[in-house]
């Protein structure tokens, strides 16, 4: 930022007149009034050299910040996949292997992870689905992913379980198998949930009923391939 030279200036003419009218009260001093006059041209011509020379810096070099450059536009979808392609080219095993966790790692919040952590040691927990009465494959769901899952892996938001293994399952770090009769405790005190109460009260109660569809849910290979690359 330049700087005025009209207030240096007249800061210096200021301080040149004091300097003057002391130096006229002191006796013998007058004869140099000449010298103090011509001292203070100089000094003035020096001082203007170096403001110029100040005013024709960069502003970097002056301390300050210089503007931003703008950001170009984003990669338009083919120059992402063309990055995307040259890179595969360039990867080693290792590298997309790190590249995958990396990802699936990014999707997941805690209470996910903690739920990974509970299904690392190979355990199975009750999974259910509750769906209106019928016969045949296509009975609307009313909840699915219902599972005791959360409660054991101390999840923060044990309520919204069926939400988590849902996405674990997207994602392919948790799957389902079938029911397994020897936790049948475990089932029945899932059914007692709030949350699958709540769907089966919700269905009109036929000569049927509601169906439940009990499942398992544990780690996939894949799930087990990130924990072990993990921990």
């Amino acid at each position: 930022m330049a700087v005025p030279f009209s207030s240096v200036f007249g800061a210096l003419g200021a301080v040149a007149g004091q300097t003057r009218a002391v130096a006229r009260e002191i006796p013998g001093v007058r004869t140099l009034e000449a010298q103090v006059a011509e001292a203070e041209r100089a000094l003035v011509r020096e001082l203007k050299r170096r403001l110029d020379g100040v005013d024709d810096r960069p502003l970097a070099a002056l301390g300050e910040a210089p503007e931003p450059a703008s950001p170009g536009p984003p990669p338009s979808p083919a120059e992402t996949m063309g990055a995307l392609l040259r890179q595969s080219m360039r990867n080693t095993p290792a590298d997309s292997r790190r590249a995958l966790h990396g990802t699936l790692l990014a999707e997941i919040v805690p209470d996910e992870a903690r739920i990974l952590s509970a299904l690392s040691d190979g355990s199975a927990y009750p999974l259910v689905h509750v769906a209106e009465p019928g016969v045949g494959p296509f009975q609307k769901r009313v909840l699915e992913n219902a599972s005791s899952v959360g409660r054991a892996a101390g999840v923060a938001l044990p309520d919204r379980t069926h939400i988590y293994v849902a996405h674990l399952r997207r994602l392919g770090l948790v799957e389902t198998g079938p029911e397994d009769t020897s936790i049948r405790d475990e089932y029945e005190l899932l059914l007692s949930d709030a949350a699958v109460r709540a769907a089966i009260g919700g269905i009109s109660r036929g000569p049927l009923g509601p169906r439940i569809i009990r499942q398992t849910v544990r780690l996939s290979p894949l799930g087990r391939e990130l924990w072990d690359a993990t921990t």
